[in-house]
């Protein structure tokens, strides 16, 4: 497969990538899309969600500021 990959990459000129990126891609497009992490893990393959949350979601900086806009919305608005 890596073989297969490499000579693609170099035949429409692009940088190669390890195998993982892939896998790293797809479980960060699956919780940005909603995804719940459990179903995630499972989807790669992990016993353990702490090993999908650690190395298989990014959280990118605009995401974590959305959550904190999101968060300090909610708080003022008055119960």
């Amino acid at each position: 497969m890596r073989t297969a990959l490499n000579r693609y990459y170099k035949k429409i000129g692009v940088d190669e990538k390890n195998i993982h990126a892939y896998r790293h891609t797809f479980g960060t497009n699956l919780c940005r899309q909603g995804v719940p992490i459990q179903t995630a893990s499972k989807l790669l393959g992990h016993d353990d969600i702490s090993t999908t949350a650690k190395y298989y979601v990014n959280v990118s900086a605009d995401e974590k500021a959305r959550a904190i806009e999101t968060l300090a919305l909610n708080l003022a608005v008055p119960c």
